[in-house]
């Protein structure tokens, strides 16, 4: 019986609150929007009055919003189960009363109706099977206690708290129909559901004996009972009541044998489980297609409480029982157990006698398969350590389930269809401030709630590292949660995790998973966690591990199957944190070897990134390529890019995290390879990161021309960050040490950085001063290249001033003709972009347009990034300026697709002037001017700086 899949509308307050439509689990909000819900729903049809509604919402006082604020819920109510309602229409389902509120619906909409209604029919029935039925109906609509998920404060409510008292003389109301008509087999799943949740009620408890004993189980009964009459000796001091000792005595007096055996072996449910609505969902959409189906995920995820959780909530779908059994396949402390031996366990839970179980696992588990055949039972295998351990024990009757845990994906068994995997992952930061509400109260956590997002953060959002941070502050529970958090941030490695008589704390969790590796796996697995970043790439991982590829790759395939290390998509490998805080206290000594392998492949792959990109203008005074390091050989320019913006997080943390090991070479010369890449990429704070970081190494190896080279990039991104003031003294710095050193070639680039910042600084001549300076060094060491990235960017200086566009022309066309011996294409179709805006600027269209096109294809070969984008830019305009409004469209939205999500000033300027653009009228008349660009252009800053 599937009620809310099969009603248009379905409201539930017998177990979480929940509202469905169409079939489909519809939000109702935050706690306290549905703890209004759930009051609404308890007394539907009744007014419930305002104040009472304050009272259960905030029992410890009301707020001075506090009407206002369930005004609020309600009405966003009334949106969520009505969202076609017109504005001011009544609502259909929760009305306003004079004092409060009212939520009208039928049995076929709410839960609680329904189960009024069949409650009423079974008492009226005149046949006894018509009554079990309808008994067996209401029951099954509840799914847990009353408004299960809200605050323990709010689910305290005398509202709730009579529901579950109703349901109680219900269940015990229905035993006794099933006891008297002897049908007792459908009642039974819901008596041991709820005995388990009641097990010193003594009129319950003695219902489930007698019932046991009804149905053939007499052995279970009278253990039952010397369970129940032992806790009350121990807890209570008493002895069982007349009604437990009837129940007892008639049991012990019966005549005949035991029937069939219903195994009940399900452990308890978590009381306070959170959150996996979607992960319960694919469960539920998995057995519906398969007999069996795998939970995986790392150790501490919550597999078995989500396992449990799930079997719980159907276990009267499976009236012939239920099997459990923890096969202990990662527990640090105890062997796995064998097959066999869980099977027969199974098999004695099943009531075959330990005679007559035949030798062998396979003639065991044909036993096992035969007694299930034709019976509907739920087996639940906990900790599979592989698929051998979990295959025997698989159901072969398609009325059966079985659910795994097992951090092991185990493929062989889904490759062969026996199995589907349900992945599960750590808790949303969402689930797990749910989780801490859940177990430390809503106010707890709502009065810190910094503190409580540290406490998440530091934990991962791992279910069993909040448990045991949680389990620590309810203990504790007059200490504020800060100091919690502070103590959590301030543990080294996983000891925040730890607790005395723990059995189950992270290290030991995590280290069943890695006893399992292989010894070459194992080594991997500690290297890779001294990669700083986010994640890392095959590349790396090879460089890490100072290992042949093949072996690297099946090495990551084991630790990727042991849950150990996530692919978050091809070939892209990470850790979860507290998976890497374990990995890192396992590599000891071995984390510097890792990490300098790691440097050294990022380092050689950007200088490779540079050969790409600028072929004329080769890094100086960089170190050897160490032998056996892999080179990527990029195809093109755009391989390049891609490379870098998948690494770009990961270069980031490494130039960090080498300038703490003060691996000083590295920081400065990675800075130096990456420079072209990250302009091209327009990646200019990265870019700052990453200069600061060197001027730091370089000055603590008081080197002073990697001093003046960090100084040099410090110029050129305050250039493009819009601080030209800053840039200006971070150029001269550069030149005076360049000068200091004897690099005449490096202080004539210095000078074409002091140009830039000049020039944007509003100084337009001693900017000129700058450029002819830098093109009378060039030429006196023979730097064609560099004398043409100066006589363009003169050029592009003397440009705007509409006196001087003769001389600019003739600065470019010096440029062009110096680019065409050299192999710098970026250069080269900078040179045609300045022309063209030349061009444009004298009404010279067509000759404009060409010297465009020329640059745009140069810059497509190379991703040319923010230059190629000021190229579509001005494009565009003379195709406007030429009538043709459509071509103007296109070429601006080609420029705004590459500055979309640059995060630089100068990028930021052009992507507003593109929009503007853009929402011009296409019949507009208007023209563009033939003035300088708007934007401020510095097209050669970057890409010559080498």
């Amino acid at each position: 019986m599937d009620l809310p899949r099969s009603r248009p509308v379905w409201l539930c307050v017998l177990g979480p609150v929940q509202a469905w439509a169409d079939g489909r689990s519809v939000d109702v909000g935050p706690p306290q929007q549905r703890a209004v819900l759930a009051l609404l729903l308890a007394r539907a049809g009744q007014e419930v009055p305002l104040a009472e509604l304050i009272d259960a919402l905030w029992p410890a006082g009301p707020p001075a919003s506090a009407a206002g604020s369930l005004h609020g819920y309600a009405s966003r109510l009334r949106r969520v189960l009505e969202p076609d309602r017109p504005v001011r229409a009544p609502s259909r389902w929760i009305e306003r009363v004079s004092r409060g509120y009212r939520l009208v619906a039928s049995a076929d909409e709410v839960d609680l109706l329904w189960f009024r209604r069949r409650v009423a029919e079974a008492r009226a029935a005149a046949v006894a099977t018509d009554a079990i039925a309808a008994w067996v109906d209401a029951l099954e609509v509840w799914r847990g206690p009353v408004a299960a998920g809200l605050d323990v404060t709010v689910r305290s409510h005398p509202t709730f708290r009579a529901l579950e008292d109703e349901y109680a003389e219900v269940l015990a109301d229905a035993a006794d129909a099933a006891l008297d008509a002897g049908l007792t087999r459908d009642v039974l799943p819901f008596l041991q559901r709820q005995a388990a949740l009641e097990p010193l009620d003594e009129p319950l408890q003695a219902r489930l004996v007698r019932t046991l004993a009804a149905e053939g189980r007499r052995g279970p009964a009278l253990a039952l009972y010397r369970s129940v009459r032992d806790r009350l000796v121990d807890e209570l001091g008493i002895e069982p009541g007349p009604e437990l000792r009837s129940a007892h005595e008639d049991v012990l007096h019966a005549d005949g044998a035991e029937r069939t055996t219903i195994p009940a072996q399900l452990p308890a449910a978590l009381a306070t489980f959170t959150g996996r609505s979607a992960e319960l969902a694919a469960i539920d959409a998995a057995v519906d297609t398969a007999a069996a189906v795998a939970v995986r995920g790392m150790g501490g995820v919550g597999k078995t409480a989500l396992a449990v959780r799930w079997a719980h909530a159907v276990a009267a779908r499976y009236p012939d029982g239920q099997l459990y059994v923890d096969l202990r396949g990662f527990d640090e402390n105890d062997s796995p157990v064998d097959p066999g031996e869980a099977l027969r366990a199974f098999l004695d839970a099943l009531g075959v006698p330990p005679a007559s179980v035949p030798d062998g696992l396979d003639a065991q588990a044909s036993l096992y398969r035969s007694l299930l055949a034709g019976r509907r039972v739920l087996v639940v295998v906990d900790d599979a350590r592989d698929a051998r351990q979990v295959a025997p024990l698989l159901p072969g009757s398609s009325g059966c389930t079985a659910v795994v845990t097992s951090r092991d994906p185990l493929a062989e068994l889904v490759a062969a269809g026996a199995v589907t995997s349900v992945a599960l992952d750590a808790f949303t930061p969402e689930a797990s401030r749910e989780f801490l509400r859940g177990r430390l109260g809503v106010t707890r956590v709502a009065a810190e709630p910094e503190a409580a997002d540290r406490i998440v953060a530091r934990s991962g959002r791992l279910p069993l590292a909040l448990a045991i941070v949680a389990a620590r502050a309810a203990l504790n529970s007059t200490f504020p949660l800060s100091a919690l958090a502070d103590e959590l941030e301030s543990d080294v490695g996983l000891d925040a995790f730890t607790a005395p008589g723990l059995r189950g704390d992270l290290r030991a969790v995590f280290s069943g998973s890695y006893r399992t590796l292989r010894p070459e796996t194992a080594r991997l697995f500690r290297r890779m966690a001294a990669h700083p970043g986010p994640d890392l790439g095959l590349p790396a991982a090879v460089a890490m591990a100072g290992e042949a590829e093949p072996v690297v790759r099946r090495g990551l395939r084991e630790l990727v199957a042991a849950n150990l290390v996530t692919e978050l998509r091809p070939g892209r490998f990470a850790y979860h944190d507290l998976l890497r805080e374990y990995a890192l206290e396992l590599a000891g000594a071995d984390d510097d070897g890792a990490f300098l392998g790691a440097l050294d492949y990022y380092l050689h792959t950007a200088i490779e990134t540079r050969q790409v990109l600028a072929p004329a203008r080769p890094l100086d005074r960089l170190m050897d390529r160490p032998p056996g390091l892999a080179r990527h050989d990029f195809v093109d320019a755009g391989a390049v890019v891609t490379w870098y913006e998948t690494e770009r997080v990961a270069l980031l943390e490494m130039v960090r995290a080498a300038e703490r090991r003060c691996l000083d070479a590295h920081v400065c010369q990675l800075a130096a390879a990456l420079s072209m890449v990250q302009h091209m990429s327009g990646r200019w704070r990265d870019w700052m990161v990453q200069a600061e970081l060197a001027l730091l190494s370089a000055a603590r190896q008081h080197d002073a021309w990697w001093m003046a080279q960090a100084h040099h990039r410090m110029s050129i991104g305050l250039s493009e960050l819009s601080r030209p003031d800053d840039a200006v003294d971070h150029s001269r710095e550069a030149a005076r040490l360049f000068a200091a050193v004897g690099d005449v070639g490096w202080e004539a680039m210095a000078q074409v950085g002091a140009a830039a910042a000049l020039s944007l600084a509003g100084r337009p001549a001693a900017a000129l001063v700058e450029d002819r300076r830098a093109i009378e060094l060039h030429r006196a060491v023979g730097d064609r290249a560099g004398e043409a990235y100066s006589e363009n960017n003169m050029g592009w200086r003397l440009s705007l001033d509409p006196e001087t566009l003769d001389d600019a022309a003739a600065h470019y066309w010096r440029a062009a003709m110096l680019f065409a011996g050299t192999a710098d294409r970026f250069g080269e179709a900078s040179v045609l972009a300045n022309l063209a805006q030349l061009h444009r600027r004298r009404e010279e269209w067509t000759a404009a347009l060409r010297c465009n096109e020329r640059a745009l294809a140069l810059f497509a070969e190379i991703h040319g990034g923010l230059e190629a984008a000021r190229a579509h830019h001005e494009h565009g305009i003379c195709w406007w300026n030429l009538g043709s409004a459509e071509n103007a469209r296109d070429s601006w939205n080609r420029a705004l697709a590459l500055v979309q999500d640059a995060d630089q000033p100068a990028a930021e300027l052009l992507r507003d002037e593109l929009r503007a653009l853009l929402a011009r009228p296409v019949q507009s008349a208007y023209r563009f001017p033939t003035r300088a660009p708007s934007y401020a252009p510095r097209v050669l800053l970057a890409s010559n700086e080498e």
